[in-house]
Parts: structure tokens; C-alpha cells; sequence
């Protein structure tokens, strides 16, 4: 019985908030709020992305044409001519 009651008195605020008016331009002006954000936030996550993506690129080509070279005055230039993917196996020659 108890249970009824409170789906009674649900239903009951439900249909009056159904039925009531006094909110529909203010749901119309947070609708048009909500859809003007939300299309900024997709222009503002594509520039995001783009401008990111440079920055990997850029960030990429630096490492790309990183030289590790070395110059120890006892024992002379250093050359690292090892582009492999193990730099561990192969080790840079002494150029005297």
C-alpha cells in the first residue's frame, strides 16, 4: 500500500510538470546555449588536434635529426653512424 502511495504522488508531480509552461523558453534559450557550445567545443578540439599533430611532427623530426656525436679531447671525435633500431649491438667508430 505503501508502495502505491509513493507512485501515486510521482506520477502525480510528473504530470504537473508535464503539463506546466512556465519553463519552455528558458529550455528553448538553454537548448540554444547548449547547441552553440557544443559547436565550439568541436571547432576548438579540431584546432587542438591539428595544432598537436605539428607538434608530434615537429617533435618527431627533432629526434629524427638528433646527433650524438661527441668529442673527447684525450681520445678524439666520436661518430655515431648507427641508425638502426638496437643501438646496443653497434657501437660508434673512432674518427681520429
Amino acid at each position: 500500500m505503501n508502495k502505491n502511495i509513493r507512485q501515486e504522488i510521482i506520477m502525480n508531480i510528473l504530470h504537473k510538470l508535464w503539463k506546466d509552461r512556465r519553463g519552455y523558453t528558458s529550455a528553448v534559450s538553454l537548448l540554444l546555449v547548449v547547441t552553440i557550445l557544443g559547436i565550439g567545443s568541436i571547432v576548438g578540439l579540431a584546432t587542438l588536434k591539428h595544432h598537436m599533430t605539428h607538434e608530434f611532427i615537429d617533435v618527431a623530426t627533432s629526434l629524427k635529426n638528433l646527433d650524438q656525436s661527441f668529442n673527447a679531447p684525450c681520445y678524439g671525435k666520436f661518430i655515431d653512424d648507427n641508425h638502426s633500431d638496437r643501438p646496443h649491438r653497434r657501437r660508434g667508430r673512432r674518427n681520429d
